[in-house]
């Protein structure tokens, strides 16, 4: 005997939301309701993902760079203007 069939044997009660309830949405609460079909294939992760190990390194370098550009634009600024 399953343990659906004791229940009802028993006359147990299930505890959990009504049948009406659990055939209309199922869709978590404040999702959205359209979707584009573009980002799809994203959310899925559908894409292959790229083997480059050195992707991450070359992301720190590239920020490095920029910021050494900023910093050196920021002090060449700052010692025209203080001195």
């Amino acid at each position: 005997m399953s343990m659906a069939d004791e229940l009802v044997v028993t006359g147990a009660r299930l505890s959990g939301p009504p049948a009406q309830a659990a055939s209309s949405d199922r869709r978590r609460p404040g999702r959205i309701g359209n979707v584009s079909p573009a980002l799809i294939p994203l959310l899925r992760a559908t894409t292959v993902p790229d083997d480059d190990g050195l992707a991450p390194a070359r992301g720190i370098m590239v920020g490095l760079l920029l910021s050494m550009v900023l910093w050196a634009t920021i002090g060449g600024a700052a010692w025209l203007v203080l001195r």
